[in-house]
């Protein structure tokens, strides 16, 4: 079964709402240690992968690797690959459409 974007969004959203700071790294000095703490249960919940935030947000793979590069969103090296933090991608974009909204 397909899903539409805002469909996907409006899961994720649900399932995880948002109380992250505008600036993703303040409350998190280093990711690594916060995904390491969290039981495997709660990873699942709290990170995806780059595809899937892909997804999520209706842009390329390439795109979230250069938030992350950015500093624009946490993720977690694991391997080769990134995990995404949900709140903090969630807080990114909620700062973009805030922002279009304003102008």
């Amino acid at each position: 079964m397909k899903h539409s974007h805002d469909d996907l969004w409006d899961a994720v959203s649900a399932a995880h709402p948002t109380q992250f700071p505008d600036n993703a790294e303040a409350e998190l000095t280093n990711p690594f240690d916060e995904f390491v703490k969290l039981s495997v249960k709660e990873r699942k919940e709290r990170f995806v992968s780059s595809r899937y935030a892909a997804q999520l947000c209706n842009v390329t793979r390439r795109t979230i690797q250069y938030w992350v590069e950015k500093k624009l969103i946490v993720a977690v090296r694991i391997g080769k690959k990134n995990q995404v933090d949900l709140r903090s991608l969630e807080a990114y974009q909620k700062k973009c459409a805030d922002k279009l909204d304003a102008s």
